[in-house]
């Protein structure tokens, strides 16, 4: 393995947040994105190395996307429910990062509660399925 290449993440949940009380995302995020629901007219900012997407799942949803071409991180940004990577599927919880490789098949499940979360895309997201 070159010294310049690190190994990939894991795909599924790689990380949580839970330890770093005291910060408030919300100010982090500042107009990026936000708890309450983003205005259908606010387009999250993006280049063409990267996206960032809001998205708030209600209790019972199950997200139907398919595969993407770029690779993802979504953060629960709140809400309780699972995540099904490449057929595996996890409890996700508030605080949670999970990485998902481009064209890795995913789906969220919030069937414990409302989901929020904050989505990065690398290259930025197209809307065009892998």
């Amino acid at each position: 393995m070159s010294q310049n290449n690190p190994p990939a993440p894991t795909p599924g949940v790689i990380a949580s947040f839970e330890d770093l009380r005291g910060i408030d995302f919300k100010t982090i995020l500042g107009s990026v994105t936000r708890y309450d629901e983003p205005p259908a007219t606010e387009v999250p900012p993006f280049t063409e190395s990267l996206s960032m997407h809001y998205w708030h799942m209600k209790q019972g949803e199950i997200d139907n996307q398919r595969p993407h071409l770029q690779d993802e991180i979504y953060v629960i940004l709140e809400g309780n429910g699972a995540v099904k990577v490449d057929g595996k599927v996890s409890g996700v919880q508030t605080g949670d990062i999970i990485f998902v490789p481009a064209k890795m098949e995913h789906n969220f499940i919030a069937d414990k509660s409302d989901m929020r979360i904050l989505i990065f895309f690398a290259p930025n997201w197209d809307g065009i399925p892998a």
